[in-house]
């Protein structure tokens, strides 16, 4: 048993070689934890480490404010009122998120699962203010299949109801006559530039109210 005493640490070891483990911890105990960190006060557990050196767990899975990570390398769960599950504070200039997804077919690379989102939006960029030549979302595909695909596919589902929902909106306060707001551009010469299938039998294919061209 330790107990504290005049230093600020309980336990205070220091290694002075830069070969050598500091502490090592080695357990065949197949149930039990092989270090255990707990706290009763209001300061949390810290890790620290220098600057430049890269801290890992090698191996497993790893779980916060959950007891079990088992389906996944990262769980996250508890996350309290008001709080992010994850958040990044990036001030340099490289991607703040990078996936290298190798080896999958079939499955998503980015898969959000029957999200409760009522009046907020389920994915939302904002006040992208510093844009000059960039853009807010950029997709490509150079793939050379033949095989019927849509690289962008936008559905309302339901059956029934959804009578308010607007499938796609755009809307611009700016631009001029050589930047519409909506460019179509075809390099394909036996491709349909625009193909609308409607089933409305009352309803209006196209509808231009009031334009103001003079």
């Amino acid at each position: 048993t330790l107990k504290a005493g005049t230093s600020a640490s309980v336990l205070d070891l220091y290694n002075t070689n830069t070969s050598a483990n500091t502490a090592e911890l080695d357990s065949t105990s197949s149930d039990g934890a092989v270090f255990r960190l707990k706290q009763g006060g209001t300061t949390k557990v810290e890790f620290t480490s220098h600057d430049t050196s890269v801290s890992y767990i090698n191996t497993g899975n790893f779980a916060v404010g959950a007891t079990t990570s088992a389906d996944a390398k990262l769980m996250i769960a508890g996350v309290a009122s008001g709080d992010y599950a994850v958040k990044i504070d990036n001030d340099q200039n490289t991607n703040s998120i990078y996936i290298d997804h190798d080896g999958v077919t079939s499955s998503e690379t980015i898969f959000i699962e029957a999200p409760t989102n009522t009046t907020g939006n389920v994915i939302r960029c904002t006040s992208a203010d510093a844009l000059t030549t960039g853009g807010m979302l950029y997709l490509e595909s150079g793939s050379t299949s033949d095989s019927g695909r849509s690289l962008l596919h936008v559905e309302q589902s339901a059956g029934s109801g959804g009578s308010g929902t607007t499938v796609a909106k755009f809307k611009s306060t700016g631009g001029y006559t050589d930047a519409p707001n909506v460019v179509i551009d075809t390099d394909n010469t036996a491709c349909t530039s625009l193909y609308i299938d409607s089933e409305a039998a009352t309803g209006i294919v196209i509808d231009i109210p009031s334009p103001a061209s003079t």
